[in-house]
């Protein structure tokens, strides 16, 4: 449980804010008077978020909010629309929230609502673990896990030949049926050529509609690749990520700013309103957020599309402080629902909510610093980065796994459907030497 002036901090905070910023996470219903509702929007293991609407004959005086008849929130001033946010709560328990609003003749409406958090997840699970290379410098960019038997890894991988001598003829992509892993290269098209360069970026747009990026595209689909070229003046930049949604509205995301747009027949370019390096994006329900830095400024930023216009809504240095927390070089981002946007920063994980301005709230830590983040929900998000790290939060508390800790061992992607997750990056052998490396696993219970 938060100490109740945590409570309290946080809930005066979001309704604050819901004041200033006209959080609308859905689109409010139109109430004949007089009428009050208390809908529940998003849990956690430990929060909740539900919205009060109301609507009276008379001006409303007072409103009332209680849990399990214990009242948490009580004013004379209120909006007719705002998104609460409670606190300190267990985990798999359901809760009573009843709403009372009295008018100025002292009638009073009520609603009840009954909302049960999030059960924590098992962080139990088995771990295989594949080397791929034999000389050279091999690495794995980006990593798709569709299903337990359908894993997709990008980057390039480099084989000795028949006669055991160096092969520099290059491998960008491996694919996983769940026994065995087939590497393999993938044809692009550049400067009017065929080439199999590395691959930096992969997104699934269905199981069987894969796209794969480093500048141009490449598009496997029903096991046929379809090469796709993004005109230079558009996307001058290697790739750094890529996200493929409805409609196979695309977006692709390079150093330097640059950020390109696909609506699904033809390429534009956006201005990202940043000069940073881009390094990830995430989409929810209508909106894309990406995250950006760059090692040579100590700068970082965090960016929103919504109706194909970039706005910024945060850059500074990694040393800002927001909310007593060190702000750190964001470098991945991940949504899965309503209140469900997560950013790695330095070894934190924080939670942003888009309500007017920037306030990142700091969930949980991870005892290695953190590359890249995936998840499906509040109590299910993957960390992974250097020194071998790979993290499970579940919720609650923050697992480690120290038999793949590794200082030869920089994680650069995670990825997974919910049972499965994959990481991949790059084992350091030594100044000539390094390897592509591959981590699977799967939950035990």
């Amino acid at each position: 449980m938060l100490p109740i002036n945590s409570f309290w901090y946080y809930l005066a905070a979001v309704i604050f804010l819901s004041f200033l910023g006209c959080q609308k996470p859905t689109e409010p219903q139109k109430l004949s008077p007089p009428t009050v509702v208390l809908t529940p929007e998003d849990a956690s293991c430990t929060e909740i978020w539900f919205r009060l609407q109301f609507s009276t004959e008379e001006p409303v005086t007072s409103v009332t909010l209680s849990r399990n008849d214990s009242v948490i929130y009580r004013n004379t001033i209120f909006p007719a629309d705002t998104v609460f946010f409670d606190a300190g709560l267990e985990a798999n328990r359901v809760y009573l929230y009843k709403a009372v609003v009295t008018d100025q003749k002292g009638k009073k409406y009520d609603f009840k609502s009954e909302v049960r958090t999030l059960d924590t997840t098992s962080s139990d699970y088995v771990w295989q673990t594949f080397v791929f290379g034999q000389h050279s410098h091999s690495i794995i960019r980006d990593i798709a896990v569709i299903d337990e038997n359908n894993i997709w890894a990008v980057g390039s991988i480099y084989l000795k030949d028949s006669l055991g001598n160096d092969d520099f003829k290059k491998y960008n992509a491996l694919h996983w049926d769940g026994t065995n892993w087939e590497i393999l290269r993938i044809p692009y098209e550049y400067n009017g050529g065929v080439s199999y360069s590395e691959l930096y970026a992969i997104s699934r747009f269905n199981e069987n509609d894969l796209w794969f990026g480093v500048s141009n595209i490449v598009e496997l689909i029903s096991g046929q690749y379809k090469p796709m070229v993004v005109p230079i003046e558009v996307f001058p930049s290697l790739m750094n990520d890529m996200f493929v949604g409805e409609n196979k509205k695309a977006y692709l995301l390079g150093n330097n700013g640059n950020l390109a747009h696909y609506n699904g027949s033809s390429w534009t370019k956006l201005e990202s309103q940043t000069n940073l390096d881009l390094t990830s994006i995430t989409y929810f329900e209508g909106k894309y957020y990406i995250t950006g830095s760059s090692l040579q400024t100590g700068q970082t930023c965090l960016l929103k599309i919504k109706n194909d216009v970039c706005t910024k809504i945060f850059e500074g240095p990694w040393t800002t402080i927001f909310n007593n927390l060190v702000i750190a070089r964001l470098k991945s981002v991940n949504w899965f629902s309503k209140y469900g946007l997560y950013l790695s920063s330095g070894r934190n994980l924080v939670r942003f909510q888009d309500i007017g301005t920037f306030f990142p709230v700091k969930i949980a830590q991870s005892e290695l610093f953190v590359n890249t983040i995936t998840g499906t929900s509040h109590n299910n998000i993957w960390f992974a980065g250097p020194e071998g790290n790979i993290s499970h939060y579940n919720g609650h508390t923050v697992k480690g796994y120290p038999e793949l800790q590794n200082s030869h061992i920089d994680y650069l992607a995670i990825n997974t459907d919910g049972k499965t997750v994959a990481a991949g990056g790059n084992y350091n052998i030594n100044s000539l030497l390094s390897k592509a490396i591959i981590t699977i696993g799967k939950k035990i219970r």
